[in-house]
C-alpha cells in the first residue's frame, strides 16, 4: 500500500511531493545563479586588457592542457575585457613551439612569441 498526505482535500503520494520539493530546491538554485550572473554582468566594472602569460621552457608535456584550461577559463572575462594569454618562449623545443603556435590558431587572444617581444605584444603592437 503507498503511503500518502492528505493536504487541503486532496490526496498526494509520497513521490509527488518528494519530486515537487526536489524540482522547487533546483528551480531555486538555477534562479540564483541566474541572478548572480546578471548582477556580476551588470555591476562589474569593464575592465580594458587582461593578458596572461605563460613561461615554457624546453620540452612541457603540460603547455597544450595549460593554454586550453586558461582560455577556457578566461571565457568568463569575456564580458568585462578581452583576455590575451601570452605564451612565452624562453627556449622551448620544436615540439613545443609547433603546440603552441597550433593553438594560438585555434583561439582568439591565444599569441606565441620571444621574450624580447613581449614589451611590443602587450602594448598592441605587435600582431600575430
Amino acid at each position: 500500500m503507498p503511503y500518502f498526505i492528505i493536504l487541503c482535500g486532496e490526496v498526494r503520494y509520497m513521490p509527488e511531493i518528494i519530486a515537487g520539493v526536489l524540482i522547487s530546491f533546483f528551480a531555486i538554485i538555477g534562479f540564483v545563479e541566474f541572478v548572480d550572473a546578471v548582477f556580476k554582468c551588470l555591476l562589474t566594472p569593464r575592465l580594458e586588457k587582461i593578458a596572461f602569460v605563460v613561461t615554457c621552457r624546453g620540452h612541457d608535456e603540460q603547455i597544450e592542457y595549460c593554454v586550453r584550461s586558461l582560455a577556457s577559463q578566461s571565457q568568463l572575462l569575456r564580458f568585462r575585457a578581452q583576455p590575451l594569454i601570452i605564451v612565452l618562449d624562453a627556449g622551448m623545443d620544436e615540439e613545443t613551439r609547433l603546440i603552441c603556435e597550433k593553438l594560438a590558431c585555434d583561439f582568439d587572444g591565444v599569441s606565441v612569441c620571444k621574450s624580447n617581444e613581449l614589451p611590443l605584444i602587450l602594448n598592441g603592437e605587435l600582431q600575430n
